[in-house]
């Protein structure tokens, strides 16, 4: 809702000007409101200026603040909680009384609002003793003040130094005065609670207590308990009609206090307010302009629709509008003066309560006529209060300026707009400044290339400098800039500029960053404090670097960057000397060109990621040169080489050399070792530049075509019988380069074909595999690959010619592979072969030389004997000689003549030349395989000159060889057998070495019991090879006292043994005795030796006739064995 009412001014003294704000200083400070300038920014710098005490000195809690020192004395600040206060105590040997405060015994605090215009100034003249509690004018300052209280109490007096007008005082950002007073009575009552029973309250704003400001200060001594003084009229500098005295005390009241007084302060402490009291005809929507009166200079408000007074929510403001453009606007100027706005309250009302938050535009208008615009989204049905700004030009603060609009623009309806508490100050009358200022080319050579290592600060390149020239003529001020602009053109793109940081730098300004506009082609410089002498000049630099690195290949080798400025391009400080208009723009001539300078290489067509071995890559490679932001060095002409890491080879061009930074490949290929290869990479290399790697690489062998990698043996069939194959078929899949597709397992078909019409000429009766045949054909045989490899073990052929002779083949197929032929086979009728004169006859004596088996044999093969012109060719076909009814390893096979050694598992020659393989000669069997060097006459000699030996010690009288001759189809035809007769050789018998038999013992008065010789024999060991051999032995010595005795009718018949020798040794046979005879005397051990005799010579003893022979010769074919054996009896 809405009310409109007439304005009237608040009292009839001038109206009080409000100067602009310093630094909170630094130290403890109650949150602080911040002025709409924000030049919150120079410190309590308490320098008293020889302060005296009078006959009282205040005592006070104090905070530490390291900032504040006085000339005469010490100041002592520290923490006193952590609300945010800042208490301040200084004592002074000063005589001049400053201030007053009341009786030695008093307490007091001086709360100091930092929005009051040099409020340093009035700390610094407090009395010494006395505490200070800065306000910060960014918060509430009743809830800093009421947190304060809290741990404080005791005081005689609180003062507090604010803005004020009728009926209020500003807190920070509150307005205290009769509405928000009884609404924030908590925090008054506890503000009181630090006060004594008789305690004082004194506000010094301007106008407190004037009018209806009696009944405010009725009001807060009521809620507070304290006597409260106030002014009733402007407080302040006398200057500008102000005085510190307080005219005006709550009903009831008594002050006891002292009030302060304050020396070289040229401001007074007040905001303009607009009400609906003491009405003013200008405020009764009659006229458009108004003026007031502010620190002498005056300040005109214009509206385009008469003004008005409107209240919101209980409050009155200032209202202003244009109907006719559906907007609200008002213009505040004051003519031959500069002055701040440091803040204002604003309201936005809906009066139809459907409208959106307006958007407030505010445009200030400086002494040299530039202005700059901000804006801020109003809060709808809401109060603000302003003091922060974002200007077009960079500035923060409304300061040095001749006029302010504020608009806003509503669309098709116009909201109420209020304004209120707007706070004025710094008015300055504007004085003529010199206009002769320059801004022209530096000495510097501007550079032609702008590199892209250029990424930092640090490695910035100078595009540009600039020399701004204060002539001196007049004024005797500086020339100071806020901001400047350069325009930036060329062929470099807005988004390429965009991605490049602009510095400023010179004598008062290191690194000032840059804000590029797309939209107008500035790069903006603002903020700046750059303050050239009177007379005097200063060089400026403009730098850049590219600082985007999220993004990449966004900028481009030769694009052009150009710099100009203008001195119009310069906005100077407030009071400064200003350009001579007209001159000449600065450039940095053609500009600096973009060079990209390459660090490495990339991919910008990756290769494919699978393929195939042995064919190009169906994505060729394509590589780039660029900078560490993935821009294209178009310069760069190097050649790229590409290399892989895999096990396989890389073909094709594999080195390029790059135009306009880029290297093309084509024909690239890589051929795999194996189907089983790892995954590989590529890696493209071009000098120092990084390399690029590739992602991984899979290579697939990809089978195009069948193979038989190993042909099947043998290569002739025999019409019409089952042929197995000694060396089996074995078909790969592979690619073109003859790589096994390990991955294949597609069936492959085997079957039999013509190689010349693809037509077999016979019948394919049957062709088998061992197993895993895949189909139910009895003439073809399916395997599944493995490993893309089918092996046909086993295989078997059985075809029927059509003819004498077919030539075939086998024949492999699989899908859409390349099928595939064997090797040619051919299919004969074939003849066995036949031996002649083959009959043996040799005679082999035991233990003698090897005999030829059969000296005159020959074979004859109708078909292998054709071949070789005639000569024979044998290849293949082979010999087998074994014993008939079975091999015996007794029979032993050797060469004679020019027939080579016969070792197993080894070649064997014929006069020096290999004419085939031992296959088997071990275990009584000779297999011997001819090769293509055996002719028939060869063959012939071979078999007449094969030996034989019997290993037998008692071989049999005769045996019989069977001779098998195979042509490599059909064994030889008939018996064909060698007979050998063997003519024995006898073997002598044999003892064990050493060996000693021990007979039953005797006593010296008895004959030993007898030994049978067969017993002797048995007991030494003995043995004879010979089949049916008889066996006895010589007796060669004898030792003892007494008698040995034999007998050869079984003990009938005792003989004395008598002398005996090797030479005269007595021959007894197996079924003689042997016994000893003591000499009734003497204990003894008594033997005799003999050797076994298997009587092929010589004669047995027989009863008294003695036989008796030499045995001086022993084993071979003797009949005595060549170890001697001895026994022994003891005689006890």
């Amino acid at each position: 809702m809405l009310w409109r009412h007439l304005f009237r001014k608040k009292g009839n003294h001038p109206a009080c000007s409000v100067a602009s704000v310093s630094e909170i200083p630094l130290g403890y400070a109650l949150e602080a409101r911040m002025l709409f300038d924000g030049a919150i920014a120079a410190t309590v710098d308490q320098t008293a200026e020889t302060q005296a005490t009078t006959t009282q000195t205040a005592s006070a809690e104090t905070a530490t603040q390291t900032d504040g020192s006085h000339a005469d004395g010490t100041t002592d600040h520290t923490d006193s909680s952590s609300s945010g206060t800042s208490t301040q105590s200084t004592t002074s040997d000063s005589s001049e009384a400053v201030a007053v405060a009341g009786e030695t015994t008093h307490k007091e605090v001086v709360f100091v609002d930092t929005s009051v215009a040099d409020y340093q100034t009035l700390v610094n003249q407090v009395p010494a003793g006395t505490e200070v509690v800065l306000l910060d004018s960014s918060k509430d300052g009743l809830t800093q003040m009421a947190e304060w209280a809290q741990t404080h109490s005791g005081y005689d007096a609180i003062h507090i130094i604010s803005h004020g007008s009728e009926g209020q005082v500003s807190l920070g950002t509150l307005t205290l005065n009769a509405t928000t007073a009884a609404s924030r009575a908590a925090d008054l009552a506890v503000l009181g609670s630090a006060l004594t029973e008789d305690g004082d309250l004194l506000l010094y704003g301007c106008d407190v207590a004037s009018n209806t400001g009696a009944a405010f200060l009725t009001e807060v001594a009521d809620l507070t308990g304290a006597d409260v003084a106030a002014s009733t009229d402007a407080t302040g500098a006398s200057t500008l009609g102000g005085n510190w005295t307080l005219e005006a005390v709550n009903k009831d009241g008594i002050i006891d206090s002292h009030g302060l007084s304050f020396s070289n302060y040229d401001y007074l402490l007040d905001t303009l307010t607009f009400g609906d009291t003491g009405h003013e005809s200008e405020f009764s929507y009659t006229s458009a302009v108004f003026t007031r009166q502010v620190s002498g200079a005056t300040i005109t408000f214009t509206s385009v629709d008469p003004f008005g007074n409107a209240t919101f929510s209980g409050t009155d403001y200032l209202y202003s509008s244009d109907s006719a453009n559906n907007q609200t606007k008002i213009t505040i100027s004051a003519t031959g003066y500069t002055f701040d706005i440091n803040s204002f309250k604003y309201y936005a009302d809906s009066q139809s309560g459907g409208e959106s938050a307006p958007t407030v535009t505010i445009t200030v208008t400086y002494a040299d006529n530039s202005t700059a615009t901000a804006s801020f989204l109003a809060t709808q049905d809401g109060e603000q209060t302003i003091s922060s700004f974002s200007f077009s030009n960079g500035q923060t603060a409304i300061n040095d300026v001749i006029s302010v609009t504020i608009k806003t623009n509503n669309g098709s309806s116009i909201p109420s707009f209020g304004m209120q508490d707007l706070v004025i100050n710094d008015v300055r009358a504007i004085t003529s400044k010199d206009t002769t200022s320059t801004l022209t080319a530096g000495a510097a050579s501007e550079v032609t290339t702008f590199s892209t290592t250029a990424t930092s600060a640090g490695s910035a390149t100078s595009l540009m400098d600039f020399t701004i020239t204060d002539t001196g003529a007049s004024d005797g001020v500086a020339t100071t800039v806020s901001s400047l602009y350069a325009n930036v053109s060329g062929t470099a793109t807005s988004s390429e500029l965009s991605k490049m940081t602009f510095l400023l730098s010179g004598p008062d300004a290191t690194n000032v960053v840059g804000t590029y506009d797309s939209s107008t082609g500035r790069v903006t410089f603002s903020g700046l404090s750059l303050s050239i002498a009177d007379g005097g000049n200063e060089t400026y630099t403009i730098k850049a670097y590219y600082s985007d690195n999220t993004s990449s290949n966004d900028i481009t080798d030769h694009h052009t960057v150009i710099l100009s400025i203008n001195a119009s391009n310069v906005t100077t400080g407030s009071g400064s000397s200003t350009f001579t208009s007209g001159q000449s723009s600065v450039t940095n001539g053609s500009g600096a060109s973009i060079d990209v300078a390459a660090t490495k290489l990339i991919y910008s067509q990756s290769p494919s990621t699978s393929v195939v071995s042995g064919i190009n890559f169906t994505t060729q490679p394509v590589l780039i040169a660029v900078d560490d932001s993935g821009n294209i060095d178009t310069d760069f002409s190097g050649t790229v080489t590409l290399s892989e890491n895999g096990s396989g080879s890389l073909t094709g061009t594999t080195s390029v050399t790059a135009s306009n930074g880029t290297a093309t490949f084509s024909g690239v290929r890589y051929t795999s070792a194996s189907d089983a290869d790892a995954n590989f990479t590529l890696t493209a290399a071009s000098g120092s530049l990084v390399s690029a790697t590739s992602a991984s690489i899979n290579p697939d062998v990809v089978a195009t075509t069948l193979v038989f990698s190993t042909q099947p043996v043998p290569v002739t069939i025999q019409d019409g019988q089952s042929t197995g194959f000694s060396t089996v078929p074995v078909v790969q899949a592979v690619d073109a380069n003859g790589m096994v597709d390990q991955d294949y397992t597609t069936n492959i078909v085997l079957s039999v074909t013509d190689p010349n019409d693809g037509t077999v000429d016979g019948t394919v009766n049957s062709l088998t595999v061992t197993s895993g045949d895949q189909d139910a054909s009895s003439t073809t045989v399916t395997l599944t690959p493995s490993g893309g490899i089918a092996t046909y073990t086993g295989l078997i052929i059985q075809y029927t010619n059509s003819g004498s002779t077919n030539t075939l083949a086998l024949r492999a197929t699989s899908g859409s592979l390349t099928a595939v032929n064997s090797s040619s086979l051919t299919s004969t009728s074939n003849t066995a072969p036949v031996f002649s004169n083959l009959n043996g006859g040799a005679t082999y004596t035991e233990n003698g030389s090897a005999v030829v088996i059969d000296n005159d044999v020959t074979v004859a093969d109708t078909e292998l004997n054709a071949l070789n012109s005639g000569q024979g060719n044998y290849n293949g076909a082979s010999l087998t000689i074994a014993r008939n009814g079975g091999a015996s390893s007794n029979d032993v096979f050797g060469n004679s003549g020019l027939l080579g050694t016969l070792t197993q598992g080894q070649n064997f020659t014929y006069n020096g030349t290999t004419v085939g393989s031992v296959t088997t000669n071990s275990s009584g069997t000779l297999a011997l395989t001819f090769n293509s060097n055996a002719t028939s006459a060869i063959v012939d000699t071979v078999l007449q000159s094969i030996t034989y030996t019997n290993s037998s010690d008692s071989p049999p009288s005769s045996v019989t060889l069977s001779w098998t001759f195979n042509d490599g189809s059909l064994n030889s035809a008939g018996t064909n057998q060698a007979v050998l007769s063997i003519t024995p050789v006898n073997d002598a018998p044999t003892l064990s070495s050493g060996a000693t038999v021990t007979l039953t013992s005797t006593t010296e008065d008895v004959t030993s019991s007898s030994t049978a010789v067969s017993s002797l024999l048995s007991s030494a060991g003995y043995a004879d090879v010979d089949s049916g051999a008889v066996s006895g032995i010589a007796l060669t010595a004898l030792t003892g006292n007494g008698t040995w005795q034999y007998s050869t009718d079984s003990g009938t018949n005792w003989f004395s043994v008598g002398t005996v020798s090797s030479s005269s040794a007595l021959l007894l046979s197996a079924t003689a005795q042997i016994r000893y005879m003591p000499d009734s005397a003497n204990g003894e051990t008594a033997t005799f030796s003999f050797r076994a005799w298997d009587q092929t010579s010589g004669t047995a003893t027989s009863g008294a006739t003695k036989g008796l022979a030499d045995t001086s010769t022993t084993g071979g074919s003797s009949a005595f064995s060549t170890n001697s054996a001895q026994a022994s009896l003891t005689v006890s």
